[in-house]
Protein backbone atom coordinates (compact mmCIF):
# COMPACT_ATOMS: atom_id res chain seq x y z
CA UNK A 1 0.00 0.00 0.00
CA UNK A 2 2.94 2.56 0.72
CA UNK A 3 4.80 1.77 -2.63
CA UNK A 4 1.39 2.44 -4.51
CA UNK A 5 1.12 5.74 -2.78
CA UNK A 6 5.02 6.46 -2.83
CA UNK A 7 5.28 5.99 -6.81
CA UNK A 8 2.17 8.05 -7.38
CA UNK A 9 3.87 10.88 -5.46
CA UNK A 10 6.79 9.94 -7.45
CA UNK A 11 5.30 10.80 -10.72
CA UNK A 12 4.47 14.28 -9.52
CA UNK A 13 8.21 14.54 -8.29
CA UNK A 14 7.62 14.10 -4.33
CA UNK A 15 8.60 11.47 -2.01
CA UNK A 16 6.48 9.25 1.03
CA UNK A 17 8.52 11.10 3.77
CA UNK A 18 6.27 8.91 6.61
CA UNK A 19 4.74 5.53 6.40
CA UNK A 20 3.11 4.00 9.44
CA UNK A 21 0.24 1.68 10.02
CA UNK A 22 -2.14 0.87 12.59
CA UNK A 23 -3.42 -2.71 13.20
CA UNK A 24 -7.07 -2.76 13.76
CA UNK A 25 -9.62 -6.01 14.14
CA UNK A 26 -10.89 -7.50 10.94
CA UNK A 27 -14.18 -7.00 9.79
CA UNK A 28 -13.94 -10.00 6.96
CA UNK A 29 -16.44 -12.42 8.08
CA UNK A 30 -16.71 -14.35 5.14
CA UNK A 31 -13.98 -16.68 5.78
CA UNK A 32 -14.41 -20.31 7.42
CA UNK A 33 -14.11 -20.15 11.09
CA UNK A 34 -14.40 -16.41 11.36
CA UNK A 35 -14.24 -15.26 14.83
CA UNK A 36 -15.12 -11.46 15.61
CA UNK A 37 -12.46 -9.80 18.18
CA UNK A 38 -12.81 -10.24 22.00
CA UNK A 39 -13.06 -7.46 24.40
CA UNK A 40 -9.55 -8.20 25.64
CA UNK A 41 -8.03 -8.57 21.98
CA UNK A 42 -10.00 -5.10 21.28
CA UNK A 43 -8.36 -3.33 24.27
CA UNK A 44 -5.15 -4.77 23.28
CA UNK A 45 -5.66 -3.49 19.81
CA UNK A 46 -7.27 -0.13 21.10
CA UNK A 47 -3.99 0.61 23.05
CA UNK A 48 -1.52 -0.35 20.86
CA UNK A 49 -2.76 2.02 18.22
CA UNK A 50 -3.15 4.52 21.00
CA UNK A 51 0.91 4.24 21.97
CA UNK A 52 1.31 3.98 18.21
CA UNK A 53 -0.50 7.42 17.37
CA UNK A 54 1.50 9.15 20.02
CA UNK A 55 4.29 7.99 17.79
CA UNK A 56 2.99 9.31 14.54
CA UNK A 57 2.32 12.14 16.24
CA UNK A 58 6.04 12.88 16.91
CA UNK A 59 7.24 11.97 14.04
CA UNK A 60 5.02 14.41 12.37
CA UNK A 61 5.36 17.54 14.70
CA UNK A 62 9.53 16.55 14.04
CA UNK A 63 8.85 16.59 10.39
CA UNK A 64 10.93 13.36 10.64
CA UNK A 65 11.68 10.48 7.62
CA UNK A 66 10.39 7.13 8.60
CA UNK A 67 9.26 4.45 6.54
CA UNK A 68 7.80 1.17 8.42
CA UNK A 69 7.36 -1.88 6.85
CA UNK A 70 3.48 -2.63 6.78
CA UNK A 71 3.70 -6.11 7.63
CA UNK A 72 1.60 -5.99 10.74
CA UNK A 73 -2.14 -7.77 10.65
CA UNK A 74 -4.98 -8.89 12.91
CA UNK A 75 -5.52 -12.37 11.11
CA UNK A 76 -1.44 -12.99 11.60
CA UNK A 77 -0.69 -13.66 8.05
CA UNK A 78 3.16 -14.98 6.88
CA UNK A 79 5.01 -11.21 5.65
CA UNK A 80 4.99 -12.88 2.11
CA UNK A 81 1.80 -12.98 1.53
CA UNK A 82 1.03 -9.85 2.74
CA UNK A 83 2.86 -8.27 0.36
CA UNK A 84 1.11 -9.92 -1.90
CA UNK A 85 -2.62 -8.64 -0.90
CA UNK A 86 -3.50 -6.05 -3.01
CA UNK A 87 -2.07 -7.81 -5.93
CA UNK A 88 -4.39 -10.87 -4.83
CA UNK A 89 -7.42 -8.45 -4.13
CA UNK A 90 -7.24 -7.00 -7.61
CA UNK A 91 -7.12 -10.52 -9.40
CA UNK A 92 -10.30 -12.13 -7.53
CA UNK A 93 -12.20 -10.91 -10.23
CA UNK A 94 -10.28 -13.48 -12.42
CA UNK A 95 -9.34 -16.10 -9.84
CA UNK A 96 -13.04 -16.72 -9.55
CA UNK A 97 -13.87 -14.98 -6.59
CA UNK A 98 -17.39 -13.57 -6.83
CA UNK A 99 -19.02 -11.81 -3.47
CA UNK A 100 -22.82 -12.08 -3.74
CA UNK A 101 -24.45 -9.96 -0.78
CA UNK A 102 -28.26 -10.92 -0.01
CA UNK A 103 -30.89 -10.63 3.11
CA UNK A 104 -31.49 -14.25 4.37
CA UNK A 105 -35.61 -15.23 5.66
CA UNK A 106 -34.66 -13.26 8.84
CA UNK A 107 -34.43 -10.20 7.49
CA UNK A 108 -36.87 -7.38 9.19
CA UNK A 109 -36.67 -4.66 6.43
CA UNK A 110 -34.96 -2.38 8.83
CA UNK A 111 -33.12 -0.87 6.29
CA UNK A 112 -30.33 -0.02 8.36
CA UNK A 113 -27.73 -2.38 5.20
CA UNK A 114 -28.77 0.61 3.03
CA UNK A 115 -28.23 3.10 5.31
CA UNK A 116 -24.65 2.17 6.06
CA UNK A 117 -24.01 1.11 2.61
CA UNK A 118 -21.20 3.47 1.95
CA UNK A 119 -21.45 2.91 -2.05
CA UNK A 120 -24.87 3.28 -2.61
CA UNK A 121 -25.10 -0.46 -3.80
CA UNK A 122 -28.23 -1.38 -1.64
CA UNK A 123 -32.18 0.00 -2.08
CA UNK A 124 -34.50 -0.88 -0.74
CA UNK A 125 -36.77 -2.71 -2.41
CA UNK A 126 -40.23 -2.84 -0.67
CA UNK A 127 -38.74 -4.03 2.89
CA UNK A 128 -36.29 -6.42 1.25
CA UNK A 129 -32.44 -5.22 0.54
CA UNK A 130 -31.56 -5.52 -3.39
CA UNK A 131 -27.69 -4.94 -4.33
CA UNK A 132 -27.66 -3.35 -7.04
CA UNK A 133 -25.32 -5.22 -10.03
CA UNK A 134 -24.28 -1.87 -11.79
CA UNK A 135 -22.90 -0.18 -8.47
CA UNK A 136 -19.61 -0.85 -7.39
CA UNK A 137 -19.09 -2.72 -3.40
CA UNK A 138 -16.20 -0.76 -1.46
CA UNK A 139 -15.68 -3.99 0.35
CA UNK A 140 -16.71 -2.14 3.57
CA UNK A 141 -18.93 -4.95 4.98
CA UNK A 142 -21.04 -2.39 6.78
CA UNK A 143 -23.96 -4.19 5.70
CA UNK A 144 -22.94 -7.38 6.65
CA UNK A 145 -21.35 -6.44 10.00
CA UNK A 146 -24.26 -3.55 11.47
CA UNK A 147 -27.36 -5.68 10.52
CA UNK A 148 -28.90 -5.58 14.02
CA UNK A 149 -29.80 -9.62 13.22
CA UNK A 150 -27.31 -10.78 11.17
CA UNK A 151 -29.29 -11.74 8.42
CA UNK A 152 -27.24 -9.91 5.97
CA UNK A 153 -25.10 -13.00 4.26
CA UNK A 154 -22.34 -12.97 1.52
CA UNK A 155 -21.36 -16.07 -0.59
CA UNK A 156 -18.65 -16.82 -3.44
CA UNK A 157 -20.31 -17.66 -6.60
CA UNK A 158 -17.01 -19.17 -8.06
CA UNK A 159 -14.39 -20.84 -7.94
CA UNK A 160 -12.81 -20.29 -3.88
CA UNK A 161 -15.94 -20.69 -2.21
CA UNK A 162 -17.40 -19.29 1.33
CA UNK A 163 -20.08 -17.97 2.66
CA UNK A 164 -21.04 -16.12 6.29
CA UNK A 165 -24.07 -17.62 7.57
CA UNK A 166 -22.43 -19.29 10.55
CA UNK A 167 -19.47 -16.71 11.08
CA UNK A 168 -19.87 -13.85 13.69
CA UNK A 169 -19.80 -10.00 12.94
CA UNK A 170 -17.26 -7.28 14.20
CA UNK A 171 -18.58 -4.07 13.87
CA UNK A 172 -16.32 -1.17 15.78
CA UNK A 173 -17.50 -0.27 19.08
CA UNK A 174 -17.29 3.50 18.52
CA UNK A 175 -19.03 3.65 15.33
CA UNK A 176 -22.61 3.25 15.44
CA UNK A 177 -25.12 2.50 12.40
CA UNK A 178 -26.54 5.98 12.76
CA UNK A 179 -23.30 7.78 12.57
CA UNK A 180 -22.44 5.95 9.87
CA UNK A 181 -25.54 6.56 7.43
CA UNK A 182 -25.26 10.51 8.71
CA UNK A 183 -21.62 10.27 7.47
CA UNK A 184 -22.29 9.19 4.36
CA UNK A 185 -23.44 12.70 3.02
CA UNK A 186 -20.42 14.57 3.97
Amino acid sequence: MFADIDGILKQKGKTLDLSLSLNMPGNDPKFQGYVPATEEEIGRLETAARNKLDTIRDKILNRETFREIDMDATLHLPALLLTCLPMISALTGLIGVKEEFYADRTCTGCGTCARVCLSGKIAMAGKRPAWMEKVRCCNCYSCLNYCPVQSVQMKSSRLMKFHTEKNGRYSHPYAMAKEIAAQKGS
